[in-house]
């Protein structure tokens, strides 16, 4: 037994100093990886969904927009709700008698009362120029009267965007700065006197309502409106025509009694609580990449870049999405070979983002 001792008592002095200078633990948050520089190293994974945006498709999220990442490889489709839209779906509203609406009608509160406004189709919008290099080589070569007398009146920015577009093939930039420059002048040549010339339409044909037009000299909105039209007449492919003036109602509901309108169908209501709901589409269209199996995706937890690569024989296309997270808006940027087809993109808005 004192033998025992003796070698307890050695080891316990052995050990204690050990124990008595041992370096502190760590806390436990002080023993794990922040999740900044966790996420530098760490990606999501998974595999494109080709029909079904629900659950199982990639997911690309700020505060305020939820959207998917799905659909067949052709045809790359982004489907975007947002917690901050109107919602202008019908609800619950108390349906008018047929007695309450003639009452309504017939109100004297009423009798100054307009359901309608006119809708000017005189003037020009860039959609109206249908044909615009036709348009830009008429007016570059001056190849009829009319054409030679427009150019005269082209100012100088409009000069030198046509110059652009017909330099070499267009850009998108190119022609839509060529086209509304065009525009603005073709709408302050529209407001001003008739140019109408027998010489300088030689060989146009009027339509009757034209000529009928023309030949009641009309005087103010009636004359940028024949102006318009013999502009029509004189371009019919470079020009589209449109329609009269038109009268569109102001709402669909009816006049109270009291006066004024109720329109309980266009009313907007949100929710008090965020709810997401459909906002649109963003759809990529790279057709020589249809019929090929569905690609991985990879999205990047440092910066959220979502990346994927389609290769279908020698078509190969290398893409990034990216959603900013203070700011609702989209980023998509390619890299493609091997593709001699147009790439598209196109946009779908749900009808409760339209504006009031």
């Amino acid at each position: 037994m004192n033998g025992l001792k003796t070698v307890l008592a050695v080891v316990a002095c052995v050990v204690s100093p050990a124990l008595g200078t041992a370096a502190p633990q760590p806390l436990p948050w002080q023993r794990e990886v922040s999740l900044r520089e966790a996420a530098q190293s760490t990606a999501l994974q998974g595999t494109l969904n080709l029909t079904d945006p629900g659950r199982s498709a990639m997911n690309i999220n700020n505060l305020k927009m939820h959207t998917v990442i799905w659909g067949p490889p052709d045809r790359i489709t982004i489907s975007v709700t947002k917690n901050n839209v109107w919602d202008r779906r019908l609800h619950d509203f108390p349906a008018p008698a047929l007695q309450e609406i003639t009452e309504g009608a017939f109100s004297p509160a009423n009798k100054d009362y307009v359901g309608v406004k006119e809708i000017d189709s005189s003037t020009f919008a860039l959609v109206d120029i249908a044909g615009p290099a036709s348009m830009a080589e008429k007016l570059a070569k001056r190849s009829d009267p009319l054409s030679a007398w427009l150019s005269e009146r082209l100012d100088e920015k409009t000069k030198t965007s046509l110059a652009a577009f017909q330099a070499s093939k267009p850009s998108y930039a190119q022609e839509r700065a060529f086209l509304t420059n065009l525009v603005e002048c073709f709408n302050a040549i529209i407001a001003g006197p008739s140019f109408f010339e027998d010489k300088r339409f030689q060989g146009v044909r009027l339509r009757p309502d034209t000529d009928g037009l023309r030949q009641g000299h009309p005087q103010g909105r009636e004359l940028s409106r024949l102006n318009r039209l013999l502009l029509e007449d004189a371009y019919p492919r470079e020009i589209s025509r449109k329609p009269g003036n038109s009268l569109r109602p102001l709402d669909l509901g009816w006049l109270r009694k009291e006066g004024g309108s109720y329109d309980p169908y266009r009313y907007p209501m949100r929710y008090a609580f965020p709810c997401l709901k459909p906002v649109g589409q963003i759809i990529l269209g790279i057709d020589p990449l249809a019929g090929t199996s569905a690609p991985h995706l990879t999205q990047s937890c440092a910066n959220g870049v979502t990346r994927l690569q389609i290769t279908n024989g020698s078509a190969k296309a290398s893409l990034e999405y990216v959603l900013g997270m203070t700011q609702d808006t989209y980023a998509i940027r390619g890299n493609l070979t091997g593709i001699s087809t147009p790439v598209w993109l196109r946009l779908y808005r749900h009808r409760d983002t339209y504006p009031s």
